[in-house]
This record gives C-alpha cells, structure tokens and sequence, in this order.
C-alpha cells in the first residue's frame, strides 16, 4: 500500500483518469448525483490516495479554505 500527496501538476496521466472514474462512480452513479465533475477545481486542489496492488483504493482532494482551514 502506497499512500502518495501530489499536486495537480505531478499527477500522470493514469492517476487523473483513475480519480475521475472514482468520483464518477460514487458520485454520479451510487449515489445517483449527476454534476459536472471536470470543474475547474483540479488545478487548486491537493489529490491524496493510495495505491494497491496497482489499483486506486482510496483518494480525497483536499482545497485549502484559509492558512488555518482545508475542507
């Protein structure tokens, strides 16, 4: 198990695309939610997750509300 912190800039090509099929599926499928999920927001974002055995299992973005807040 891997647990990687990357900014926008250092993801691959691979890791975004497993990121948007991750939130897609949660988001726009399980919980029936349908939105723009490319919004902008990538760019500004801090991506966390972890990779097993070559699978995405986990990731959260993280946006930084002010120098004491991040939601």
């Amino acid at each position: 198990m891997t647990l990687n912190i990357k900014h926008f800039s250092e993801l691959t090509t691979d890791e975004l695309y497993r990121m948007i099929q991750a939130r897609i599926a949660v988001f726009v499928v399980e919980q029936n939610c349908p939105y723009q999920d490319i919004d902008g927001t990538d760019e500004g974002a801090l991506h966390i997750f972890i990779r097993e055995d070559g699978s995405m299992t986990a990731y959260l973005r993280v946006f930084e509300k002010d120098a004491a807040t991040a939601h």
